[in-house]
């Protein structure tokens, strides 16, 4: 390479289709105006894992922050048109970037040079395809921290905030928490190991660490808050409840359209009546017994359709012409799914979340009655 410097890019292992479509991105984007030059690609002869070998550009190991303050008026718009021309150049390609943002943004400050990096989530445009707006989010759900290696969960937690950090603002969403964050030394994580009550030390750690100059914001989601243990929820880490009740009659009229909306409904089919048949149904409750009812329709569709080949066999020319048997959803199928349905969240369910929504939120407490408000004495003001 003429002993000029390059950037060697080791590729996660994704699904090959991902990483081909990166590849030919930017072998058709080489040479293009402010864009990240291809090299070669080369392959580990023991993993297979391919690499990326890119050109080098010297930012002088200088924090975009840090560049970022230093830009005059003048240099703010010179880099905005440099950025404003390597999109231009990649949508003539019919190439989408889909995550712009200061850190695939490289500037060489002392030479006035500019590169657009990370086309990983870049994809070609097709006008009658629908694209997922949130390619950049991330998210990480509890159970992915764990790992039977020793050590490996708690360096998870710590990688997942660095990240955090590195974007920061940034909010950090946990689904399923009580998996990381169940009560330490009760057992109900099923962890002989106390890797668990490891991961949830970490994780309080670094939520102490993630103040308001971080600008980091911590959510975490659970159907399961009496095994979270108290420490994560307490003033300074965890400290607003958001209780999300099931849903009401007109919530539950906007899930039932949500999930019908591309199906045909026959007339008579009332959504309104069929939400206030689904009182205390949840949203995957609902959507269950939709897909209940399309389902049997399919299946009457192809009994029916098995029979008319029965009656009409050698009349190849007249199936052809004739129109599917059931071409809607009846009400008697949302009667076959309605006599199958469930409710997923119990009584019991639903008292263990009022209980522990009026243990910690004062709030709600007071409002049903729950506490009383506490009587201050309060020493008498002679400063009038």
């Amino acid at each position: 390479m003429n002993n000029e410097r390059i950037v060697i890019k080791i590729l996660k292992p994704v699904k090959k289709t991902k990483i081909r479509r990166e590849i030919k991105i930017l072998q058709t984007l080489r040479g293009g105006v402010n864009i990240i030059n291809l090299i070669d690609v080369v392959r580990d002869p023991m993993t297979k894992t391919p690499a990326l070998i890119m050109e080098y550009v010297d930012t002088g190991d200088i924090d975009f922050r840090t560049l970022y303050k230093s830009f005059t008026d003048y240099d703010i718009r010179f880099y905005i048109y440099e950025v404003l021309k390597a999109l231009d150049y990649c949508h003539s390609k019919g190439i989408m970037h889909r995550d712009v943002k200061p850190h695939n943004i490289m500037i060489d400050h002392n030479n006035k040079r500019l590169r657009l990096i990370d086309w990983g989530l870049a994809e070609f445009y097709h006008p009658q395809q629908e694209y997922n707006v949130r390619v950049a989010s991330r998210y990480f759900k509890g159970p992915e921290l764990l790992t039977m290696w020793f050590g490996e969960s708690e360096g998870n937690v710590r990688e997942v905030f660095d990240k955090a950090r590195a974007a920061a603002p940034c909010v950090l969403f946990f689904d399923e928490l009580d998996s990381v964050g169940v009560a330490r030394g009760s057992g109900a994580g099923g962890d002989a190991g106390g890797a668990g009550d490891r991961v949830l030390n970490q994780l309080l750690t670094e939520m102490d660490g993630a103040g308001a100059k971080k600008n980091l914001f911590f959510i975490g989601a659970t159907n399961r808050p009496e095994i979270l243990d108290e420490a994560l929820i307490r003033p300074g880490r965890l400290d607003q409840l958001i209780y999300i009740p099931l849903p009401d009659f007109v919530a539950r009229v906007g899930i039932i359209k949500a999930v019908l909306r591309k199906s045909p409904l026959a007339p008579n089919v009332n959504l309104e009546f069929l939400a206030q048949m689904c009182e205390g149904f949840s949203g995957a409750d609902m959507t269950e017994l939709c897909q209940r009812a399309t389902k049997a329709a399919i299946r009457e569709s192809i009994a029916a359709e098995e029979e008319r080949k029965k009656l009409m066999a050698g009349n190849e020319d007249a199936m052809m012409e004739m129109d599917d048997p059931v071409p809607v959803i009846t009400r008697s199928h949302f009667e076959e799914a309605m006599a199958n349905a469930r409710k997923s969240v119990t009584e019991y369910d639903l008292t263990k979340f009022e209980q522990f929504r009026t243990k910690f939120d004062p709030a709600y407490a007071t409002k049903t009655g729950a506490k009383q408000r506490a009587v201050i004495n309060w020493p008498e003001d002679n400063s009038s």
